[in-house]
């Protein structure tokens, strides 16, 4: 996604900084040797054992994030640009891809 994003940003005045996740619920999933013994071939299942946070048995499909576009703009980026370069990112990345968008102070 971050890749598509850069593109669709070249020849305007938006940088894109990062593609994140944040507003984890109830926390970010926590890995522990539980899974990486019962994890089969060479890759981690996070499905074989439940989060090893302190406290916590929820499952790692029980534990959600919001995946947010940060953005920045040069001063003066006039806010029809902004707006068009906005809908562009949701009608060619998808609005199912990403929660939102958030902003960092412009150069």
């Amino acid at each position: 996604m971050k890749e598509q994003i850069k593109e669709l940003l070249k020849g305007t005045d938006i940088n894109l900084i990062n593609v994140m996740n944040v507003n984890y619920k109830p926390h970010p999933f926590m890995i522990t040797r539980h899974h990486i013994t019962k994890s089969s071939g060479m890759y981690l299942d996070p499905n074989v054992h439940p989060c090893g946070s302190e406290g916590c048995n929820l499952s790692h499909a029980e534990h959600t994030s919001d995946k947010v576009v940060v953005l920045q703009w040069k001063k003066g980026t006039e806010n029809d640009e902004i707006d068009r370069v906005l809908k562009l990112i949701v009608d060619e990345v998808g609005e199912d891809k990403f929660d939102g968008f958030t902003f960092i102070e412009p150069e």
